[in-house]
């Protein structure tokens, strides 16, 4: 395994070298299969006969790819041998493990991230916004102000790309204007990645701090701070508050006039909030009409002190407002009107008026007087300084002389004022011209009572009397213009001095001319007068005019004028009688205006001088025509009358006015009109159809259905004639198969309304059929799935299908999804039927996922959430759920890459590497044991997998132990005992298989220190030890094969497992025999040797 280090782009090397020596040149290719992790020093290794156990090196360099993806694992892949050796060609080597090292971490770089500074004039301040490490898909920051009152950023969205990944970006952030005192405000701008597929920069955010300097001063404006106003109609000025800065709470000003004589102002009270703070306030002062003469007034508008819970404007002072009102006030007296007025002799009376200009300080009194024509009233008028405001109102009344004189001019004067107040003091009011009308003229007077008088003696009546006093006795003639018609009941009257004036009443009499000559109009005349006074005598005469009513009438008298008759014979009378004599024989023709409603019984009545009054009778007979035209109108027409009188010939008395009633009806007989019943099947019904009466004309009746989706009909119209209109027609309705669930529908057959000439049949209304029209269909969802409900970790599907039972009147969605996406997806989160493809099966692809878990078969659902429409057929229709199992391809337990190891004694140690067969829940703590520690050691004492390491192969050593003791070729287990949170690891034990190859042979060893003794008493040495360690104590037996020339120093030698190794000396002593027996070679014997040690014994 190699592990290189992208920082540096580090290398590591491994060797590859032959194990025999071949007969011809052996090429092996190396290549990375992951060259973006890591790449090879060479693309390939040789070796020749002559360097085929020459190693070589091949260096692997880590590759950085600037992304944060974690340790990468990848193989150096060792190709097949290339070679004319057979024994190699083709020959695979075993791939070396890589691990590249990831040196990039997923990050944002922002700088700075404080220090910041914006102002609320708009100067901005500019950040870099740049990623760590390159992100595996767009990364989009979104940048938001904390407090956008005080900053803002204009673009709110940045995107790093896997190319633009560090290419700083510049982020500018404008200082907002706030219009509040509120100082330098600090505030935070957020960068936050809102938008990713990299899982490694999801989520990161950074922030920061910017300070935004105020610029806003607390102040009022007040505008403009001079006026003038005058009192004048109490004129009004403005000004206007508004304040320099927005506060943080309500702003209140009372405003108030120094002198509210002269003015006042409006409102009292100003208020500004932090919304209305810059709309100006407008204050009005109106000017105070004092009404008294005390010239221009300077004063002031007081604008008091402002509270507010904002430090910054509590107890502010603005400026005030100076004003100066304008006096409108002149001392003087008002007369109205002083010329044009009139008064009469009669007692007709005029007025004026007089008022003061201005208040007076004390009383003011003004005196008026006229001459003999005229009198006032009051000739005095008292002013209060409290009430002189009010108009005061003199009455002028006509003096009567009852002399004819004339009309009269007529001075009023005023004499001067008397009053306490200076100014008015002595002041002279306007003098007041009056005409005084003369009502004495000569004339007589004649008044109307009534005009009309009548020749049945009704009378009229008028009244006469002098304008004026005569100077002599005044008679006045009456005559009449036409004695015929009306005279009056006196011939004159008499006037004189002292009845004058007193009514006089003429009495008119009508007079009967018994003739028919209408009414007469004629005049009762008044003559001139018969007198000495001239002035009487000079009149011209005069008239009354009258009407005489005549009570003679040309005319015929018809009773009833109106009335009816029917079509089955019903009946009316009517009398006809003259309203006058007639000086000869009057014929009336008796006629109908409609001969098939109705007949008269005579066709004419004759009316004589004697029996001109007598009623004569005309009866009038309803006729049946068979046709439904309705009531109908007709006229009994009495046509003019013929006759010598010529006040009657020709005069055209009133027709009668009659309506037969009609027995017939236009109207559509349907039968029936309800309880038809169709159904989706095709099921039908009929029902027929003819007129209620015969129509003048043929008549077209349509047929439609008002539902057309529920059912049809056979005809879309029928036709009626003169001649068939009574004959049944029948017209048959089939239901209509509309796929959905909308239960019995109830629809009309719409019958009419029809169209005809006849406009009693084209003025029916359409008659409704009622039909209901069976369902068949029943609102559901039709889910299925595959037989087999089973997909596996290796990608294995299965399908749900879905369709609708019946077409939806709307959409219908349906959501799916899974409930453990870690064992299957579907492949889509819903399905949506339309009601044009409600029929259509929808499948879903279920679709098994991987999880490198050993974690069995498992079960989840695909779930079909309840239907979501506005068909409330649909609406909530929960659909069955499909319990799948994902048939797992993980199982628990190690590979291990040797199942067999051989050590020595040597300590000669081999490897094997050791890697989970599936992802773990938990990290899995594998303790490594030998079985037998004086065999065999194990490093490292444990490993150590994670759900990110657990596929990554992790090296066990394994090394031979020197026991010393000849026990043979051991097998011993190399153990690897899992603890784990993940039950199916945990406690789980795993053993590779190992021998440890011994080196030690049972034995001793003998080493001869001094070999020769001699018969003078010289010793000679020998070493024993044991060529291995015993597990018992040993004994070896010694003896001298001729003790007559020498002998040992022990007969046993003993060694233990303590000191096996460790020489023991034994000592031969020559033995001196006497005998020149030569130099005699004799030997050390061992014996045997007893020990418990079976390999000793």
């Amino acid at each position: 395994i190699c592990t290189c280090d992208r920082d540096a782009h580090s290398s590591r090397s491994f060797t590859i070298v032959l194990d025999s020596e071949p007969t011809g040149t052996v090429s092996i290719p190396i290549t990375s299969d992951t060259t973006a992790e890591g790449v090879v020093s060479a693309s390939s290794v040789s070796f020749t006969v002559a360097t085929w156990s020459t190693v070589q090196t091949v260096t692997v360099t880590g590759v950085d790819d600037n992304i944060d993806d974690d340790n990468v694992n990848y193989n150096i892949v060792c190709g097949a041998a290339v070679s004319t050796d057979a024994a190699y060609n083709g020959f695979d080597p075993a791939d070396v493990t890589a691990v590249n090292i990831d040196d990039d971490t997923a990050g944002i770089t922002v700088s700075p991230t404080s220090g910041l500074q914006t102002a609320e004039d708009g100067t901005s301040a500019v950040f870099t916004l740049v990623l760590r490490s390159e992100p595996t898909a767009d990364v989009t920051f979104t940048v938001t102000s904390g407090d956008t009152t005080e900053g803002d950023v204009p673009t709110g969205t940045y995107t790093f790309t896997s190319t633009t990944w560090n290419v700083a970006q510049s982020v500018t952030v404008v200082g907002q204007d706030d219009n509040v005192v509120d100082g330098t405000v600090s505030y935070s701008i957020s960068c936050s990645v809102t938008a990713t597929g990299d899982t490694r920069y999801q989520g990161l955010s950074s922030t920061v701090t910017v300070s935004n300097r105020d610029n806003d001063v607390a102040g009022v404006l007040v505008t403009p701070t001079v006026l003038a106003i005058s009192e004048t109609t109490s004129q009004t000025a403005d000004f206007r508050l508004t304040l320099e800065s927005e506060p943080t709470a309500d702003v209140s000003f009372s405003i108030r006039s120094s002198d509210t004589s002269e003015s006042t102002v409006a409102p009292g009270t100003v208020t500004f909030t932090a919304v209305t703070w810059n709309v100006p306030q407008v204050v009005t002062v109106t000017a105070v009409d004092d009404q008294m003469d005390d010239g221009d007034v300077l004063h002031s508008i007081i604008v008091d002190v402002g509270t507010s819970l904002d430090p910054a404007y509590n107890g502010m002072d603005p400026q005030d407002v100076q004003v100066t009102t304008l006096d409108d006030d002149t001392k003087g007296v008002t007369v109205f009107p002083t010329s044009g007025l009139q008064t009469n002799e009669g007692g007709q009376m005029a007025e004026f008026t007089v008022l003061l200009t201005s208040q007076p300080v004390g009383d003011v009194s003004v005196t008026f007087s006229a001459a003999a024509e005229v009198s006032a009233s009051p000739a005095t008028l008292l002013f209060l300084p409290s009430t002189w405001g009010f108009a005061q109102t003199v009455t002028l009344t006509g003096i009567d002389d009852n002399i004819a004189d004339g009309d009269v001019s007529v001075t009023v004067t005023a004499a001067p004022i008397v009053s306490s107040d200076t100014n008015y003091n002595g002041f002279v009011a306007p003098s007041v011209t009056v005409t005084n009308l003369d009502d004495d003229v000569p004339g007589v007077s004649t008044t109307a009572g009534t005009d009309v008088t009548t020749e049945l003696g009704g009378w009229a009546f008028f009244t006469v009397r002098l304008l004026s006093q005569p100077t002599a006795n005044v008679i006045v003639p009456l005559s009449s213009s036409d004695p015929t018609e009306g005279v009056p009941d006196v011939s004159s009257l008499i006037f004189t001095a002292a009845t004058w004036s007193i009514l006089q009443t003429v009495t008119v009499t009508g007079v009967n001319d018994q003739a028919a000559d209408g009414d007469q109009m004629y005049t009762i005349n008044i003559e001139k007068c018969v007198t000495s006074d001239a002035r009487y005598s000079a009149l011209s005469s005069s008239s009354m005019s009258m009407t005489n009513t005549d009570d003679d009438v040309i005319g015929v008298t018809v009773t009833p004028v109106m009335g009816s008759t029917t079509e089955n014979g019903g009946l009316m009378t009517f009398t006809v009688v003259l309203s006058s004599m007639p000086s000869a024989l009057v014929t009336v023709p008796v006629s109908v205006s409609d001969a098939t409603e109705g007949s008269v019984s005579v066709a004419s009545i004759s009316f004589s001088g004697s029996s001109y009054a007598i009623p004569q009778t005309v009866t009038v007979t309803g006729l049946d025509d068979f046709v439904a035209d309705g009531d109908v109108a007709y006229s009994v027409v009495l046509a003019p009358a013929t006759s010598s009188d010529v006040q009657y010939s020709g005069f055209d008395p009133s027709d009668i006015q009659v309506i037969n009633t009609d027995d017939d009806v236009a109207s559509l007989v349907v039968t029936p009109t309800s309880g038809l019943v169709t159904s989706k099947a095709g099921g039908g019904a009929t029902f027929t159809v003819a007129l209620g009466s015969q129509p003048t004309a043929s008549a077209t009746v349509p047929i439609s259905s008002s539902n057309t989706a529920e059912g049809v009909v056979a005809v879309s119209s029928l036709t009626f004639t003169t001649a068939n209109w009574n004959q049944l027609q029948t017209v048959t309705v089939s239901g209509v198969d509309d796929h959905v669930d909308d239960g019995n529908v109830v629809f009309n057959v719409v019958v009419g309304p029809p169209t005809s000439s006849d406009a009693a049949f084209s003025a029916l209304s359409a008659v409704q059929v009622g039909v209901t029209n069976l369902d068949d269909d029943t609102a559901g969802i039709v889910a299925t799935a595959s037989p087999s409900l089973v997909t596996t970790e290796a990608g294995g599907m299965s399908y749900v299908y879905i369709s609708l039972s019946s077409m939806p009147a709307n959409d219908v969605s349906i959501s799916v999804a899974s409930t453990d996406t870690s064992e299957g997806t579907v492949s889509t989160n819903s399905v949506h039927f339309t009601p044009a493809t409600w029929s259509v099966i929808q499948t879903v692809t279920v679709t098994g996922v991987n999880d490198d878990v050993a974690d069995g078969d498992v079960q989840y659902t695909v779930m079909l959430s309840p239907a979501v429409s506005a068909d409330m057929k649909y609406a909530s229709i929960d659909p069955q759920d499909f319990l799948i199992t994902n048939t797992d391809n993980d199982a628990v337990g190690v590979t291990l890459s040797a199942t067999q190891l051989t050590t020595s004694e040597a300590q000669t140690s081999a490897t094997f590497t050791a890697v989970l067969n599936s992802e773990p829940t938990a990290d899995v703590l594998m303790a490594m044991t030998s079985s037998d520690i004086t065999e065999g050691s194990v490093m490292p004492p444990s490993l150590s997998f994670s759900s990110a390491t657990w596929s990554v192969p992790q090296t066990v050593t394994v090394v031979g132990v020197e026991d010393f003791v000849a026990d043979g070729d051991i097998t011993y287990n190399v153990r690897l005992g899992a603890s784990s949170a993940d039950a199916n690891y945990n406690s789980r034990i795993f053993e590779v298989s190992a021998t440890n190859t011994d080196d030690d042979t049972v034995g001793y060893t003998v080493t001869q220190m001094q070999s020769t003794t001699s018969e003078a008493g010289n010793t000679a040495t020998v070493e024993f030890s044991l060529t291995s360690e015993p597990i018992a104590a040993v004994i070896i037996m010694l003896t001298s094969s001729n003790p007559q020339e020498g002998t040992l120093s022990t007969a046993t030698l003993t060694f233990t497992s303590a000191s096996w190794n460790v020489p023991q000396t034994l000592t031969v002593q020559g033995v001196d025999d006497e005998i020149a027996d030569g130099d005699v070679t004799y030997s050390v014997v061992t014996r045997s040797t007893a020990s418990q040690d079976t390999n000793y014994a």
